[in-house]
């Protein structure tokens, strides 16, 4: 409440003296009006002067209504005779209601001015939480809480010490003569430490039983205040600690995800220069076997296959070790028009002479791709393709901009999926029952495809080719860069 100058101050006391008298001196003009409903009028008057103002001005009010009273309405009027019995007692009485009503109104403010102050101190409390909340690291959070402190409570300065870390951050003009090393005692203290002549605060942060750090305070601040400001920052920081833990968690298994999808699928490749490497071994033993260029060429075949095998063991072994910093998910703009045409020249092998034709708009914008892992994914797209569809077919493999999305086909004309079964073809294990019959395979490939897909921040579905067979679509965010050659049609 804002104290009251001098001048409205008095101009209250001229109010006050002027209702009192001003209702004595009319009740006496008007006809049949007792001295008892007078009484009656000027104490409900003096009561709600001291509501209004305080007891100030219904002191005041009360002498104009006991010595007016007493002149004007009192046996025998225009008298004062105020040591008259009468008269005696209807001044005291005032008197008493003025003091009386003036002391409760008081009270009566003073509680609801305190009242104010609490809930004002606590929606203060609660915005310091909200600020806590907004943040999205351990180290926002500390910055925030010095911050909003100093901002939200007016102190002169404040620090934050957090333990698991050995972090302190400062705020205010004068937070950084909030010393470390008391910071880190109050840390270990059972309750507030105080340093009077400094204006100096310090108090624990505990969330249950963790010991998370302290917090300094300099400035005149209600040690309550300080208390509910501790408990707050606590929270908030443990919060922020449960946070990222199931941050770290959920990355962790991710990872873990990634790690297996990813030796699945390096699995599942190794086995194609297997077959290559079988096939022209086979043939070299083969009584047939054809002229010393035929035999040069597939000994050149088993030697870079061999080469191949050597590289995919080395990967999966990093990969199964997690020493590979390659599973690192790491999107960059890239030209996709680019990678497909990388990835089909690499699958060579598995593609055993099967056309390729690649489509495409003449320009497409980069999108955030990880070149490696969407090699990993269209690797096996290329091989179901192979393997699901006759050898005198193509495949077709398009790319396009939907939907604020880069999107990569790939479409065969082979025996299709069934739609019952699109939606179990990226389960872990899972084969149709006519893939079952025309190639084997682990039901692994679309499973670690689906995967690394997800970990890249893209999306794989399947849906009828237009002539009957499988397409399989991936889908990748845009980059933010300019656009790049598309394929040609």
């Amino acid at each position: 409440m804002r104290p009251v100058s001098v001048w409205a101050f008095c101009l209250r006391l001229v109010l006050s003296i002027t209702v009192a008298a001003g209702i004595v001196f009319g009740s006496v003009r008007l006809p049949h009006v007792n001295a008892t409903t007078v009484a009656l009028i000027l104490v409900l008057v003096i009561v709600g002067l001291a509501a209004a103002f305080g007891w100030a001005e219904a002191l005041a009010a009360a002498l104009t209504a006991g010595f007016s009273f007493s002149y004007w309405l009192l046996s025998p009027p225009n008298n004062f005779g105020v040591f008259e019995p009468q008269h005696f007692v209807a001044l005291i009485a005032f008197l008493l209601t003025a003091i009386g009503a003036g002391q409760l109104s008081a009270l009566a403010k003073r509680r609801s001015l305190e009242a104010l102050a609490r809930r004002n101190e606590m929606e203060q409390v609660f915005r310091l939480g909200g600020a806590l909340l907004e943040q999205q690291s351990m180290t926002g959070a500390l910055r925030a809480a010095a911050e909003k402190i100093v901002e939200i409570f007016g102190v002169s300065g404040a620090a934050v010490h957090y333990c698991a870390a050995h972090t302190t951050l400062h705020a205010g003009r004068e937070g950084t003569l909030i010393p470390d090393l008391k910071l880190c005692e109050a840390a270990e203290a059972a309750g507030l430490l105080s340093q009077p002549e400094s204006n100096l605060l310090f108090l624990p942060l505990r969330f249950g039983e963790q010991r998370l750090g302290s917090i300094g305070i300099k400035g005149a601040i209600p040690e309550v205040l300080a208390l509910a400001i501790a408990d707050r920052t606590a929270s908030g920081l443990a919060r922020m600690i449960a946070t990222e833990e199931t941050r770290r968690v959920y990355a962790k298994r991710k990872e873990e995800q990634l790690r297996a999808s990813v030796l699945d699928a390096l699995a599942h490749e190794i086995k194609t220069p297997l077959s290559t490497i079988k096939i022209a071994v086979t043939t070299l033993r083969s009584p047939c076997s054809a002229s010393g260029l035929d035999r040069a060429e597939l000994l050149q075949i088993i030697d870079q296959e061999v080469e191949r095998l050597n590289l995919w063991v080395d990967e999966a072994l990093d990969t199964a070790m997690g020493e590979d910093e390659d599973l690192r998910v790491k999107t960059e703009p890239q030209d996709v028009a680019k990678v497909i045409a990388e990835t089909v020249e690499e699958c060579a092998p598995i593609l055993r002479n099967r056309h390729v034709e690649l489509r495409g708009a003449r320009a497409l914008p980069a999108a955030e791709l990880d070149t490696g892992m969407v090699k990993h994914i269209l690797r096996q797209l290329l091989d179901n393709a192979v393997k699901y569809s006759p050898e005198a077919t193509p495949v077709i493999v398009s790319s396009e901009v939907n939907c604020g999305s880069i999107v990569i086909s790939v479409v065969d004309n082979g025996i299709g999926i069934p739609e019952q079964e699109r939606s179990q073809v990226f389960d872990h294990g899972y084969r149709g029952a006519q893939a079952r019959s025309l190639a084997e395979g682990n039901g692994l490939g679309l499973a670690s495809a689906k995967c690394i897909t997800e970990a890249l921040g893209g999306a794989i579905w399947v849906t009828a080719g237009p002539s009957g067979g499988a397409a399989f679509h991936l889908s990748f965010p845009l980059a933010h860069g300019p656009a790049t050659h598309g394929m040609n049609a």
